[in-house]
């Protein structure tokens, strides 16, 4: 799956759920993630291996940067696997290793084919709430800025570990 995404950070979640939803944005989740972020053979900059527990659902995904700039724009690989600790145990077997544990609470709104996610990340660092916008184009992804009262000029390209930098 391809994306196009931005964050704008330490949003009022209150005002911007309320301008979701006079606009019609409906809430799909209210989950605890716990996330892994891996370090090792084919990896470097731009490429991230990532699994991910979400609820009951474990994920795991390879995401490549395409590009960054105005927005980031990420190629996604993901597959459900069906145990947490064994992929893990897996990863480590091939040589891989633990760059960064993740946790984080996340509130998801879709509106059209966009995605409103507020990420309130508790671990490694305890963070203000952000909020990320994915859509299919940079056209899109501009017009769901503007729809809930920020411009570009409010967004970043980051990734969710310079976020975590950020803080620390």
């Amino acid at each position: 799956m391809h994306e196009i995404e931005v964050k704008i950070l330490e949003v009022d979640v209150d005002v911007v759920v309320k301008k979701l939803e006079a606009l019609g944005a409906k809430k799909v989740s209210d989950e605890n993630i716990s996330a892994i972020i891996y370090s090792g053979p084919g990896l470097g900059e731009g490429k991230t291996l990532r699994l991910r527990r979400k609820g009951d659902a474990v994920e795991f995904c390879f995401k490549r940067t395409l590009a960054s700039g105005e927005a980031k724009s990420v190629e996604e690989t993901e597959v459900t696997v069906s145990d947490f600790e064994t992929t893990h145990q897996i990863l480590l077997s091939l040589g891989y290793t633990e760059k960064r544990r993740v946790d984080k609470h996340r509130v998801s709104f879709a509106l059209g084919d966009a995605h409103y996610e507020f990420d309130t990340i508790s671990s490694p660092v305890k963070c203000p709430t952000y909020l990320e916008i994915e859509a299919h184009s940079i056209e899109d992804l501009r017009e769901c800025v503007a729809k809930i009262g920020f411009s570009m000029v409010d967004t970043v390209d980051w990734s969710q570990s310079k976020v975590v930098e950020r803080y620390s």
